[in-house]
């Protein structure tokens, strides 16, 4: 195992997805319920891509938390800075998908929203090398991570979704990486070639500061933005099974190679973009997360 220690901030919760195969609420379908918040399935890629991952996150003393809980230490992450939340429901969130009519999400905060400044700094205690981070936490925790990490000199990396808050404002981020919807709900440009993910980059820089700008574009690859130059980073293709997870996993491994390779952002970016494939060809979420050697024998292999 490397020494990299990644501390990882971010919701953890289930998910609930019903398919219906028609519109009214009676039709056949089918129904699954996966572990796979944005922190639970960084901090469980980090570990079993070889790194320490520490969780500082919140779920609620009931079944659902018990689950999640041992998932995570399952996975070798340390809980140390984790907390049951006895006042609150573990998170939790329902998609509906009806056959024709799109996907909707309801989602139900629960222990997350409780994430206080008392527990984000005796987590800071655990000296990372990096903080992996979900924007999907609320702005005050969001704020005093990125205030912390400043006053620590701990890089700041942001994983970015349409579910993020706004986050105009923050502390100089190491990585701000967002998903192509979240790029485009944020820009008005929506990333497709070279030149529209520039446009978006650009539009992304004015409002917000970091090093490194990654538009996450699924099987299109990520787009490398550092304000001066740009480059794509090609995709792998693999038959997918599960698109469930692929961003955080690929966010999670580019945080953790990054370290590992002297903060050099395009081969970081190559390796997350290897463990992602073989990410979507299982299903799971947070459970389909590959392995350090899986990783290794697939780069090797293509």
């Amino acid at each position: 195992m490397s020494n990299e220690k990644v501390l990882v901030f971010g919701i953890c919760r289930s998910t609930l997805t019903l398919t219906c195969d028609g519109q009214g609420g009676g039709d056949a379908g089918s129904y699954e319920t996966v572990l796979g918040g944005h922190g639970e399935t960084m901090a469980v890629a980090v570990a079993r891509l070889g790194g320490k991952s520490v969780f500082c996150g919140r779920v609620g003393d009931d079944s659902g938390g018990k689950r999640l809980v041992r998932l995570l230490d399952g996975a070798g992450v340390d809980l140390s800075c984790f907390r049951v939340d006895r006042e609150a429901q573990t998170g939790f969130s329902v998609r509906i998908r009806r056959a024709g009519a799109g996907e909707e999400t309801i989602v139900f905060p629960g222990a997350d929203k409780n994430l206080n400044e008392e527990q984000i700094r005796t987590a800071f205690l655990c000296a990372p090398d990096a903080v992996c981070l979900s924007a999907a936490l609320p702005r005050p925790a969001l704020d005093c991570i990125c205030r912390l990490a400043r006053e620590h000199g701990i890089p700041v990396f942001l994983n970015y979704g349409t579910d993020g808050v706004e986050v105009g404002g923050l502390s100089e981020l190491e990585v701000f990486s967002p998903d192509g919807e979240a790029a485009y709900a944020m820009t008005g440009v929506r990333p497709a070639g070279a030149e529209s993910c520039l446009a978006a980059a650009i539009e992304m820089q004015k409002r917000v500061r970091a090093r490194y700008y990654v538009l996450r574009l699924g099987d299109r690859g990520a787009f490398v933005y550092d304000g001066t130059y740009c480059h794509m980073v090609s995709s792998y293709v693999m038959q997918q099974t599960d698109l469930r997870g692929a961003d955080d996993v690929f966010f999670a491994a580019m945080v953790l190679e990054y370290l590992r390779v002297g903060r050099d952002i395009l081969p970081a970016c190559a390796y997350a973009a290897a463990a992602s494939a073989l990410t979507v060809a299982r299903a799971g979420e947070a459970a389909s997360v590959p392995d350090a050697d899986e990783v290794l024998t697939f780069l090797e292999r293509s």
